[in-house]
């Protein structure tokens, strides 16, 4: 089946708005990640713990309000290690329409977190010999990334900081660029990662209007922490790309599982419908082998809405997966004829551009999202993406 790129349908136009990205294409070990931390809101029926790659991404966004003094963005991050900190690497835009003149004059700072309401604390953080952990005057910022080489702190693990970001040109209305943003669902409770704006009178949380789940909220920011010892954590993905499941065109994720042996008592993924689609999405898991382990009826028509809801389903038997196997989840709808009247996911992806986004991802390197063209499976073209996908297990 001939394969399309780029195919932005009526779907997708009505989910973006100014500032904001989706891609689209139409046919037919498993190491702690870092985005575990993000706890998207799954109504699960099954009972257990959730696993899988549950951070959800639509799309890039950026936040333009540089362009007012006094105006400020924060990005919040809990680290998982306890190490000294040397640099963090962010994705910023200064592309024609994100940002204008010069591009403007930034200042980065790190903060604490004020623990009364989880907003950056008033004072800039000191390392060990007062030196306030800041950079100022960066000037022409990349369309891409964007490396801030820090003074050295020494950072703890599950504590809050944020990366407070302003624009200190004099005509900020002039000069001006964008850090950049993955829109996503909200994490209910909050846990301690996301991003935040300042009006110059109180910190607020940030997202995107056209934030299909949560218009206005869920804004999160791609970074990563680089320690003094060469070792990387954060959250890699910074926009992502929709795809169309229909025909024999499946979607889905190729893993191993490297941790123990667990049993698997349902499965959820986020949908969304473009048009009415003809009959029901399949949720199948099996060995890479092509050993079907379970083929489950994952939603219907009526149940589906342009919306994207996370979606999950019950097993009627338990299914193991064993340490050591390569596994594959696949999301099938044959019954649909067109991209017109089908399901939709969107797929978060990351760069190989920067260090450690790729052992970020979900699963690492060995864990990729993949589709079905109709005779062969084939590792999707955008670079390190992941289908977001829940396992509950006992």
């Amino acid at each position: 089946m001939k394969r399309l790129h780029w195919v932005i349908s009526m779907l997708a136009l009505l989910l973006l708005g100014a500032g904001s990205t989706i891609i689209g294409r139409c046919d037919a070990k498993l190491p702690a990640h870092r985005n575990a931390l993000s706890t998207a809101a799954v109504t699960a029926t099954a009972v257990g713990v959730e696993r899988g790659n549950t951070f959800e991404g639509y799309g890039s966004a950026n936040w333009s309000w540089g362009r007012y003094k006094g105006y400020k963005f924060a990005i919040s991050f809990k680290p998982a290690m306890s190490k000294t900190l040397d640099s963090i690497w962010i994705v910023w835009k200064s592309a024609s329409g994100y940002g204008g003149g010069n591009l403007g004059t930034w200042t980065f700072e790190l903060h604490a977190d004020n623990a009364a309401n989880h907003t950056p604390a008033p004072a800039v953080l000191q390392t060990t010999k007062r030196k306030a952990v800041k950079v100022t005057g960066l000037r022409k910022p990349p369309d891409g990334y964007l490396k801030v080489n820090l003074p050295n702190v020494a950072v703890t693990a599950g504590k809050i900081y944020h990366l407070v970001i302003y624009n200190t040109d004099k005509n900020p209305q002039k000069n001006w660029s964008s850090p950049n943003t993955i829109m996503s669902r909200p994490d209910i409770p909050w846990q301690g990662e996301g991003c935040m704006s300042y009006d110059g009178k109180k910190w607020s949380p940030w997202g995107s209007l056209s934030n299909p789940v949560a218009p206005g909220q869920g804004g999160r920011a791609a970074y990563a922490l680089v320690y003094t010892d060469n070792t990387a954590e954060g959250l890699p993905y910074y926009s992502a790309t929709m795809r169309f499941i229909f025909q024999a065109t499946y979607e889905g994720e190729v893993f191993p599982w490297n941790s123990p042996t667990v049993s698997v008592t349902g499965l959820g993924t986020s949908v969304f419908s473009a048009g009415t689609p003809a009959g029901p999405l399949r949720i199948v898991l099996e060995e890479v082998d092509g050993i079907i382990l379970t083929d489950q009826i994952l939603v219907n028509p009526a149940q589906v809405s342009a919306v994207p809801t996370w979606f999950t389903v019950t097993l009627p038997t338990p299914i193991t997966l064993e340490q050591g196997k390569n596994y594959r989840l696949s999301l099938r709808a044959d019954t649909c004829t067109d991209t017109n009247n089908c399901y939709v996911i969107t797929m978060p992806y990351s760069s190989q551009q920067v260090p450690g986004w790729m052992a970020a991802t979900w699963g690492g390197s060995g864990s990729y999202g993949i589709f079905f063209n109709g005779s062969t499976w084939q590792k999707e073209t955008v670079p390190e993406p992941d289908l977001s996908f829940s396992l509950i297990v006992q």
